[in-house]
């Protein structure tokens, strides 16, 4: 694993969190705690921080998992008055917790897969324009 990419990521999935969990919350008030509007905020900032980080950063998915696992964890510690409709009070209990955080890693995990997938295809895709 290369360092430098998972901190970088790492910076990157955190300026993710503040941006939906922090600074989205208080300028659009009307449309948290939970919207469609917000639902798609959410959605959009995840895929552009994936398609940044792919295409920008790196596409390995190991360097990846660190990243993901400090983003849900700053979630576990604030997430903005149950912002987009995380709650994670129903899951007071570590195993609970615990199992929640592997599925979501999991689903994160997943569509950077999707994410890596994709840029793959563009690039051969390019390659045969050439």
């Amino acid at each position: 694993m290369r360092t430098k990419q998972i901190l970088i990521l790492t910076l990157l999935t955190s300026a993710l969190y503040l941006l939906q969990f922090l600074v989205f919350p208080k300028l659009l008030p009307n449309y948290y705690a939970r919207s469609s509007e917000a639902t798609a905020i959410f959605v959009l900032t995840f895929l552009l921080c994936i398609g940044l980080g792919v295409g920008l950063v790196s596409d390995r998915i190991v360097e990846w998992i660190i990243p993901d696992a400090v983003y849900l964890i700053l979630t576990r510690c604030y997430s903005a008055n149950r912002a987009y409709g995380v709650n994670y009070d129903s899951f007071s209990r570590p195993l609970h917790f615990l199992f929640v955080f592997l599925i979501a890693l999991a689903l994160m995990l997943a569509a950077e897969l999707l994410g890596i997938g994709a840029a793959a295809v563009i690039r051969k895709l390019a390659e045969r324009r050439r």
